[in-house]
Formats: C-alpha cells, structure tokens, sequence
C-alpha cells in the first residue's frame, strides 16, 4: 500500500502431518495516498517519551576518513569510512552482559534479546528462510526508481545490503539499537544507531519506500511508529511490514494440544507482556496501516514448516531454517524476557532448550492468571470502597458485584474456575480420586448441623464449650442422648468446610457459614433437602437404574426405592406439609440465585414481535407471576394461565392484579391432555426439565389439535452447554441439576441437539427455529413453530 510496507509475513498453519507450522510471515505492502497527509494518529497509552536524542554520533569522527580507493572489494567500502553520519561512539559499542549474552546498551532494556554473534547468525538464518519463502523477493511493493530507503531494525543488516545491491541508485539507511553491521557494504547503504520510537528527526515527504521486518518483538507503539513513518514518506511512497506470527497451527490436525514449540511461544508472549510488548501483535498491522492513512493495503500470507517434512524441496529447505531458527533462540533468546519479565531463575531457564512440559507450565500459568484475576476483582472493590467476602461471622456472605459489572464479574467465575484447577492439579490424579470417592460423607457433618438444630444452640455472639453445647444440643432435641464425642467430631469435622470455628480449644462460635444456617430460612431448608432428604434417594439412584433399566418413569426413580412407595416426585412430598414447605423454600434458595430473574424472562424473548394482541397460553404457570411480569411489560398481549385444579382455589384467582384482570386469566387444564384454546403462542417455563422425553412428547403432541399456522411453541428451560464450552460454575451447575432430575424425576436436562430431536419426534410439522440463553441468565429460550395447517 502507498506510504505503507509492501507486506507483514504471518506466520500460518503448515500443512502435512510430519510437522506444525509457525504462523509464516504475513506480507502488508500499503501506500501513502498522493494527497494530504492526514492528521498524527494518537499515540497508545503506552508511548516511551526518548530518554536522549535519537542520533548518537562521534563528534571526532564528522569529517570521516579519507577512503582507500585500492581497499575497495568490488565496489564495497567501509561504511565507517565514507558515510560520517553512521560513525558511533564508544558507549554506543559499550555492550551489556548478561547470563553469558551480549545486549545493546544505547536505550538498555528497549530490545530484550541478545545482539552477540549467535544471535546475528539466527537473524541472518531468518533473512534467508524468509528469502527462500519468497522466492527471493526483497520485497512486493510495487518499487519504480526509488531514490531514499530506509530499514527499520535493519539488525545485522543483510537486508540493506541486498537491497543496496539491488538498487544501486537507492540511498538505503538502515537504522538499529545495536551496531552490529558490517563494515564493508556498498556504497549506497549507511546504518545508524537509533531508536526507532524516539523522536525522528528524517525530514517530512523525503522517503520512497520503509521496510519493517520482524520487529513485533521491539515495538511497543506502532500507531505512533506508523504515524511517523506516514509523515516521512513522499505522497505514493510505500512502506512494507513483515513479520512472523509465532503460532504453531496444522492444517491436518495432527499436531494436538499441549505441543511444546506453541507452549513455548505462549511462554515468550506472556513474558514480553510485562515489557509493553505484545507478541502476536502483527494480527493487528493492516488495520494499524489502514487507520494510519495509507491506502492500496494488501496483505499476503504463507505457511512456515517447522521441520523437513514438506516434499518440496523450497518448503524443505525454509522448515529447516525455521526449526533451527526456533531451537537457537529457546536459550539465547529467552534469557532475558524470562528472568526480567517472568522471574524465572537460571535453573529454570536451563530446561527450556528440553521444552518443559505442559504440565509445569500450566501450573505456572494459572498462578499468573489467578493473580491478575485477582487483583481485577480487589481494584473494583477498593475503587467501589467495598469488601470481598469473609468467613468471619461479620463478613459479607456474597461479592457486592454484579452482572452489570462485566469486568470483575467474569473475572470472580474465571478464578472460581481457576482455582479449582490448580486445586485438582495439586491433588494430582491418585490422591484427587481417593478424595472424591470419601467425599460421600463430607456432608455428614453438615447433615447432622441441619438434623440437631447445632446452629440454633451456638449462641450469635460469644462462645460456649463444646460440654455445654452438648446439653443445650440435647435438649433442643427432646432429651436425645447424643455424646459429647459425636457433637465435637462432627463439628470439628464442619469446621474444615468454613462451618463453625474453634477460636479457642473447647470452646465453639459462629463462623459467617453457620451464621446462614440460623438466619437464613430457604437457604436453611435447601441444606436440610439435600443433605437430610435426597440423602436415601441418591444413595438408591443405581439400584433403580439396575431394577428398571432406562425407565423414563417418574415412579421408577431413587426417590421410590429410598421411601419404598410409588407416587411420583411431586405427588410424593406434598403428602407431607413439612416436606412439602421445606422443598419449597429450598427451590426459593435456587431460584434466588443469579440467572434465574423474572426480568430475564420478559428481556430475554422478543414479545414485542408476536402478533399484535396475540393470546399467550402460560402453561404450568402457577399463580400466574410470570405472566403478570410479561403482562406489564407488553400491553398489547393476553394471557391464559394454565395449570392443575389443586393451584385454582378462589383465593389464588383473585390474586390476578385489577389493572390486569382484563388481560390475564387464570384457568385450569392438564397439559397432557388436548389442549382448547387457540392461541398465537404457548409459554412453559421450567417444565420440560421435570419430565422424561415419553412424557415431554405428550406434552407437545397434546397442543396440535388446538395448533395453526404460525403459533409459537416458547420454552424457557434449562439447556446443558457443549461439553467445554461453558466456565466451571455454569458447567458444574447443569451437570448436577441433570443427576437431580435423574434421582427425583426420571427426566433430565437437554443439550441443544436434544431438544431438536424432541420437536422433530413430536411431529415433523414443528419447525425448529432458535435456542438462545439471554445475556446474564442461565435460563435458555427455545423457539419453535407449528407450520401445519
């Protein structure tokens, strides 16, 4: 593109299953247009201010040294000699040592990788694998006559060289950190130390053409760069990026997860991103280019083998180049990124030219990323003048944060999860195993917490001894003769999952934890129903799956086994006011949870585009809350609650608000009966999660005699995520509401697929047509349409 480089070398997948490839060089030739430059795009957060002047010459050396004619080599001289403009100083030569490699030390800790000879010999490797991939091309701007050249990072400057041998009329300036190239070039071609993100001093319009070549690991901020390069260009000049995308991809698959060369590029981009720099930041160059001004953009890629493996004798030769190429530098190259930028010892560094494994370095990661999630989390907070949780019984019992707090809301889920993995990685898969498989009496304590009332009988503030706690136990419990050996093993046992504390030995307080059990009455009963009445019924979940192989019955379940009787679920406990009220009150602790509001239900659905005045049949729909909410929010629509006669006393029909009773009714129908009314949509939430597909395809099949054209079948359900799609916690939570529904029900919840299926079994006139999940819930919305007559 004019005033732009003729192109960025990405690296890209390489095909054939002997080997990966590095994302190749990505070629970005642009132009600068032939009119007015535009305006100096803003520098990014990020820009350096020069720490000195951005020329260093040798004052004693400005006349220069009279050039021997007869020292001449074909036409090379010493650039020392003749050019007085690339003469340096000695503090310029005055390299830095460190870990046995040599650094520049104009503008010390600008570049971080070594400039000694081995380094020089790798970038001169990388020079000829870059030429071999280009079938010897310099570059692919479309170059006429050019007259002034100038190479940033030109590094050994073999690239300069060539160049000057290729345009022997070009003045080509090549300008680098180090001064580390040749002495004897040709007599177009002059290099100068300079920092290419200080201030530039070439004057306006003066240059046809800017080359940029592997520079994605020095440059901090290429806006700027680029905005100066634009200003130092003539109107139709060009400038040309290329650079290697290190990414080890394969077109073959062949090359999985976990390979070492990628581990170690994903190491090196973590480290120079403490240094500002970012690695992989040539994805971004023809966008950067673009909104620079320059026009006539294009952007070429190729695919670098890593290794011999290509057939073609080219691809042969630049796979070996590179593999070399990336050998040499996991020493050399990443001394001082990783000790500098990641803290990591010589002895650590010893195991790089080996690749350390996956593993370590995944442990090492996630220690890095639970620290950064961390302290997103604890800045929002201290910004806020809030305070995290705490187990202290004072504490805060949940993070004042918010789903509208994007940033550090997501960031709490990525470290639940990540946390957990580190966990588990910590355990190791032996002692993780054996801890999982005991885990089936970690909440025993926490059953016996609930069953003996122990949280009533600790007084709120204070302590008291574990011998008084045991009589106060006793007699909250009519005289039951539980020992003071039982009380204290079990609450000790409490106390390794935050219930309770010791503040002193013999003596028991609240923790934040237990503090809840007491005080919070659906949370109180969820723990009582899990832990106290689903206890049984897991336990016989296997039994039932052994006596009734693949049931789809709701009286062939744990919960019948464990009670010895034959009711389904919900028949079952409200046979029992007591077990009827705490199971109620249990839900109300689930569905107060993030994810399940009402306000997702009326924002997550378009209403708005039913038909105007459409009726919409609720059915299963309680009392009619949902409805009400809907109702509210869309005053062209009406509504039918449906549901069993034991929910329509007179009592809850007159609960339906007076200024909706014209729009709402509340009705009684069966839903696995055919279904009488005629309407424009039919509305279940959470329903089908609580049966089995047998009774899932009743349900649907008893809406077609009531079913036209065009009617909409919603559902707002739960639906499980693809496996590894979803964070820990939505993951973890489907999963097991899945097994609940399995122990109570028979029924389960459903992948994406499955509830296609389910529609095309019903009858082949459903048309599927969308499943969503709403932003910020963890209900999902299923769409459907009846295209029958």
């Amino acid at each position: 593109m004019d005033k732009d480089k003729p192109g960025d070398n990405k690296p890209v997948d390489t095909s054939g299953k002997h080997g990966h490839d590095e994302t190749s060089p990505i070629v970005t030739p642009t132009k600068k247009p032939r009119t007015a430059s535009p305006a100096e795009p803003a520098a990014a957060s990020t820009r350096l201010e020069p720490l000195q002047a951005p020329l260093v010459t040798d004052p004693t050396l400005d006349a220069g040294i009279e050039a021997d004619d007869t020292a001449s080599d074909g036409g090379y001289e010493s650039d020392l000699a003749s050019r007085a403009s690339t003469s340096v100083c000695s503090a310029v030569r005055d390299y830095e040592f460190e870990n046995n490699r040599r650094y520049h030390r104009f503008q010390e800790g600008r570049y971080q990788f070594p400039n000694d000879e081995p380094e020089q010999e790798r970038e001169d490797m990388k020079h000829a694998m870059v030429l071999h991939l280009c079938q010897g091309k310099l570059h692919f701007a479309p170059l006429e006559n050019p007259q002034n050249v100038l190479d940033i990072g030109t590094g050994t400057g073999i690239w300069a060289i060539d160049m000057g041998d290729e345009y022997p009329g070009a003045e080509i300036t090549g300008i680098d950190l180090s001064p580390i190239q040749p002495q004897w070039v040709p007599p177009n071609v002059r290099f100068i130390v300079d920092d290419a993100e200080a201030e530039w001093v070439i004057p306006e319009a003066s240059l046809d053409y800017i080359h940029i070549r592997h520079m994605t690991s020095s440059i901090r901020d290429w806006p700027l760069l680029l905005s100066r390069a634009y200003k130092a260009l003539k109107p139709g000049g060009w400038i040309e990026l290329q650079e290697l995308q290190f990414q080890v991809k394969c077109d073959d698959g062949t090359v999985r997860e976990g390979n070492k060369v990628q581990d170690f590029f994903e190491t090196m981009k973590r480290a120079l991103g403490n240094f500002n720099v970012d690695l992989l930041a040539m994805r971004h160059n023809k966008k950067n280019v673009t909104d620079g001004g320059f026009v006539d953009v294009d952007e070429i890629l190729f695919k670098i083998p890593i290794g011999t493996w290509p057939k073609d004798i080219n691809m042969k030769k630049c796979g070996l180049y590179n593999r070399s190429m990336i050998h040499d530098a996991l020493y050399g190259v990443a001394v001082r990124p990783f000790t500098r930028g990641l803290g990591w010892t010589i002895e650590e560094l010893e195991l790089i030219p080996t690749m350390a494994s996956r593993s370590i370095q995944r442990m090492t990661t996630l220690s890095e990323e639970i620290s950064a999630k961390t302290k997103i989390i604890t800045n929002h907070l201290t910004a806020k003048g809030l305070d995290a949780v705490s187990f202290d019984v004072n504490g805060l019992v949940e993070f004042p944060i918010s789903q509208d707090d994007e940033e550090p809301y997501k960031a709490r889920l990525d470290l639940i999860a990540l946390t957990k993995e580190l966990h588990d990685i910590a355990l190791g898969p032996r002692e993780g195993l054996r801890y999982l498989a005991w885990d089936c009496v970690n909440t025993l304590s926490l059953q016996s917490i609930w069953e003996f009332k122990i949280a009533d009988a600790v007084p709120l503030d204070g302590i008291i001894s574990y011998e008084d706690l045991t009589a106060k136990v006793r007699e909250m419990n009519n005289g039951l003769n539980i020992s003071l050996l039982d009380l204290r093993r079990l609450i000790r046992h409490a106390m390794t999952n935050n219930i309770f504390i010791e503040p002193k030995k013999g003596f028991v307080a609240h923790s934040r934890t237990s503090q809840l059990i007491r005080e919070d009455a659906p949370l109180r009963n969820w723990v009582g129903f899990m832990c106290n009445d689903l206890w049984l019924p897991v336990a016989n979940v296997i039994p039932a799956m052994k006596k009734w192989p693949a049931s789809e019955e709701s009286t062939e379940t744990g919960v019948n086994l464990a009670y010895k009787q034959d009711l389904p679920w919900f028949d079952f406990i409200q046979q029992d006011a007591v077990f009827s009220r705490r199971y109620n009150l249990a839900m109300q602790a689930h569905g107060s949870g993030e994810g399940y509001s009402m306000q997702s239900v009326i924002e997550g659905y378009p209403w708005g585009k039913l038909p105007q005045d459409a009726t919409v049949v609720d059915m299963g729909g309680n009392q009619g809350y949902i409805s009400f909410a809907i109702a509210d929010s869309f005053p062209n629509l009406t509504f039918i609650v449906q549901d069993t006669p034991g929910m329509r006393t007179p009592e809850t029909i007159g609960k339906v608000p007076e200024h909706l009773q014209s729009r709402v009714e509340l009705t009684t129908h069966d839903f696995f009966t055919p279904q009488p009314v005629i309407a424009d949509a039919y509305f279940f939430r959470m329903i089908f999660h609580g049966f089995s597909d047998k009774y899932c395809l009743q349900i649907l099949r008893a809406l077609i005699p009531s079913l036209r054209k065009g009617a909409k079948v919603i559902i707002n359900d739960g639906a499980l995520p693809e496996p590894g799609t979803a964070g820990y916690i939505e993951e973890k939570t489907m999963r097991t509401l899945d097994l609940f529904m399995q122990v109570t029900v028979n029924a389960r919840e459903r992948e994406p697929d499955d509830w296609r299926q389910l529609f095309a079994r019903a009858d082949n006139r459903f048309k599927f047509n969308d499943i969503w999940r709403p932003e910020k819930s963890r209900m999902w919305f299923i769409e459907a349409e009846w295209t029958g007559e």
